[in-house]
């Protein structure tokens, strides 16, 4: 299905809030802390209509304005944004999952990984053969 998604991204990165910053801020830590708890925070594989883990091409997201203020209080977007996040609104996208509380999709520079699942390993398999070891990998 296409359509739109919301989704709170780093002004430079493009990377998500919840993405490799734990312990790096007092501020996103006490939020990750909060964000913790399934029931009101639930990850993807605990999220009613989605229950699964995300595939290494999809990102989380949201169907609307409401569906994200409802996951972020305006501290916790007023702070983001502090830090040089914002929120994103990304038109004609793939979605994959609708849950209760998020989406999944695809961004289109992802479409890669999806149309070659075994794109990683294209990867490695360039950096051994560069090293002339040879990898049998299976594609």
């Amino acid at each position: 299905m296409i359509g739109t998604v919301f989704r709170i991204e780093h002004e430079d990165t493009g990377r998500g809030c919840y993405k490799g910053l734990e312990g790096t801020n007092d501020f996103l830590d006490a939020m990750y802390d909060k964000h913790a708890n399934p029931r009101t925070h639930p990850n993807p594989y605990g999220d009613v209509g989605i229950g699964r883990n995300t595939k290494n091409y999809e990102f989380c997201g949201f169907k609307s304005m409401e569906q994200l203020k409802g996951w972020f209080t305006d501290e916790e977007l007023s702070e983001l944004g502090e830090l040089g996040y914002k929120i994103v609104e990304l038109a004609d996208v793939e979605i994959t999952a609708i849950g209760e509380k998020q989406i999944l999709f695809i961004k289109p520079e992802e479409l890669d990984k999806k149309l070659n699942p075994n794109f990683d390993d294209l990867i490695v398999q360039s950096i051994w053969e560069k090293d002339d070891i040879l990898l049998d990998i299976a594609f």
